[in-house]
């Protein structure tokens, strides 16, 4: 009926199909409720009074 190429290729199809359908949503960077670990940031601007110096690294907590 079907010639074997054509037969692979619509089993392909179906698998793919079923891996799709059953695939979880993609869940990039922070969810809701996680805490943020500390990170480092550089001083680029900001108040001339805060004792600290553009350039500066500040680490957050």
């Amino acid at each position: 009926m079907f010639r074997p190429a054509a037969r692979f290729g619509l089993a392909a199809v179906i698998v793919m199909a079923a891996a799709v359908a059953h695939a979880d949503d993609l869940k990039s960077g922070l969810q809701v409720g996680d805490s943020v670990g500390p990170f480092d940031v550089v001083k680029a601007a900001g108040a001339d009074n805060d004792n600290v110096k553009i350039g500066d690294t500040l680490c957050y907590r």
